[in-house]
C-alpha cells in the first residue's frame, strides 16, 4: 500500500499542496494522535489501489493504511519544509510519474472504450473456427471413476493383503450389481474423489494418470468396471464412464475460447491503430555531439 501513497505523495508535491488535507478540525475521522484525517480523503487515497484491494482488506489491513497514510502526511509537511519539491532531480521524478500516471490512465480509458464498441463476435469466431480447425483439436482422453484401497507404504505383506482383501470384497459386490457411485462414497481413500462417486475431474489426456491405472483404463470400453489395478498408492477398482477420440471439437463447446481469440486479435490491431496517431512522421535519429551532450549531467 505503500507505493500507491508515495504515488499520491509525489502528486502532492509537484501540485505545491501543503498539509491542508490534513488540517480539517472539523470533519476529523480517523487519528494517529498527532494527525487525522477523514473517510473522504482515505477514500481518495484508496482509489490509487488497484480494484478489489480495497473490499478485501481486513481491519488490520485498513488501519496500517491509515497509519502509513498519516506517517507519509508528515513526511510530507517536512519535505516541503526542507525545499525537497525544489531539487531538479525530484522535479524530473515528479514529473515523469505525473506523465506516466495520466498516460496509463487515458491509454486504459481508450481501449476500453474501443473494446466496449466491438460488435457481436460470435459470426466472427464461427469463421475463424472454421479456418483454424486444427487449433480447436481434442486429443483422446476418458472420463473416468476409481475406488481407491491405500497399502501402506513400508510394503508391509500382511497389511497389504488385507487391504486387497477388502477390495476384492468391494469388486464382488459391484460385479454382483452394487452401485459403484455408492461404494466408492463409501469406500474410496481417494478424498479428492470419494466424494463424487470417485470420478475423476474431466477429461483424463493421456499421461495425466499414474502407468498402470492409465493402461488398463484406456483398455476398457465405457461402462466396464475392471479386477483390482495395483499402482504405488494401493488396489484401484475402476469405471470408464466415456472415451473420447482425437477429434476437432464442435464450435458450441469451444465457442467462449473462439470468441476470446477473435476479441484479442481484433483488440491487437485496433490497439495498433490507436497508438499510431500518435507517432511520429520519421525515425528519430541521434548524432554522436547529440550522445554526448545528453550523456552529461
Amino acid at each position: 500500500m505503500t507505493g500507491y501513497i508515495r504515488q499520491a505523495l509525489f502528486a502532492l508535491l509537484a501540485g505545491g499542496l501543503t498539509m491542508g488535507m490534513w488540517a480539517h478540525a472539523d470533519a476529523l475521522a480517523i487519528s494517529d494522535g498527532r494527525s487525522a484525517a477523514t473517510l473522504d480523503e482515505l477514500k481518495i487515497e484508496l482509489q490509487s489501489a488497484p480494484p478489489g484491494v480495497r473490499s478485501g482488506m481486513s481491519k488490520q489491513q485498513m488501519a496500517l493504511f491509515v497509519k502509513n497514510y498519516l506517517e507519509d502526511g508528515r513526511l510530507l509537511a517536512a519535505a516541503q519544509a526542507a525545499g525537497t519539491a525544489d531539487l531538479a532531480e525530484v522535479k524530473a521524478q515528479i514529473e515523469k510519474a505525473k506523465r506516466d500516471i495520466l498516460v496509463r490512465a487515458y491509454v486504459k480509458t481508450e481501449i476500453a472504450r474501443i473494446e466496449a464498441a466491438l460488435p457481436n463476435l460470435e459470426s466472427l469466431a464461427r469463421d475463424d473456427y472454421e479456418v483454424n480447425k486444427a487449433a480447436y483439436k481434442q486429443p483422446e482422453a476418458i472420463r473416468v471413476a476409481h475406488i481407491l484401497f491405500k497399502t501402506p507404504a513400508d510394503g508391509d505383506e500382511k497389511s497389504t493383503d488385507q487391504v486387497k482383501a477388502k477390495a476384492e470384497k468391494i469388486l464382488s459386490e459391484i460385479r454382483a450389481g452394487g452401485d459403484f457411485t455408492a461404494l466408492a462414497k463409501e469406500n474410496s481413500e481417494d478424498i479428492g474423489s470419494a466424494s463424487n462417486g470417485g470420478e475423476l475431474p474431466g477429461w483424463q489426456e493421456k499421461g495425466r494418470l499414474v502407468a498402470p491405472f492409465e493402461q488398463a483404463a484406456y483398455a476398457m470400453k465405457p461402462g466396464e468396471v475392471s479386477g483390482l489395478v495395483k499402482s504405488q498408492f494401493g488396489f484401484h477398482i475402476i469405471k470408464l464412464l466415456a472415451h473420447r477420440e482425437t477429434a476437432v471439437a464442435p464450435f458450441d463447446e469451444v465457442k467462449a475460447q473462439a470468441i476470446a481469440k477473435v476479441r484479442s486479435d481484433l483488440m491487437q490491431i485496433r490497439r495498433k491503430d490507436f497508438m499510431k496517431q500518435f507517432a511520429g512522421t520519421k525515425p528519430v535519429e541521434i548524432d554522436d555531439a547529440t550522445l554526448e551532450a545528453l550523456r552529461k549531467d
